[in-house]
This record gives C-alpha cells, structure tokens and sequence, in this order.
C-alpha cells in the first residue's frame, strides 16, 4: 500500500518539475506559488467529484455529528 502512494508521489513530483521546466521556464516565487495553488484547486475539485459520485456526501452529515 506504502508503495503506490510513494509512486504517486514521485509521479506527481516529476509532472511538476517537468512543467517548470517546459512550460513555466522559470523557477521564481510567484510561479511556485501559482503552480501549488493551481494544484490545490484542481485536487479539491477532484475530491468534490469524487464525494458527490461515490454518494457519500448523504452519509456525511450523520459521520459529522457522530451518528
């Protein structure tokens, strides 16, 4: 189990230095901080999806309260 998160991460790593390096050309602060945020919104907006496809989001004011 260890193993596939450490994979993702490596993965997901790479796809950012790679983007650094090919399409943002340059490694300033402001481009560090834009590509976290970009990467923030974009991972909530998976989670979203996925809390509204796999019907959680009908459970979870009950896992909430303590139900």
């Amino acid at each position: 189990m260890h193993d596939r998160g450490f994979c993702w991460l490596c993965l997901v790593f790479s796809l950012v230095q790679l983007t650094f390096e090919k399409v943002i050309k340059k490694e300033k602060f402001y481009a560090v901080l834009d590509m976290q945020i970009y990467t923030s919104i974009a991972s909530t907006f998976v989670c979203i999806i996925g809390l509204f496809m796999s019907e959680e989001l009908k459970n979870l004011k009950g896992k909430m309260e303590g139900v």
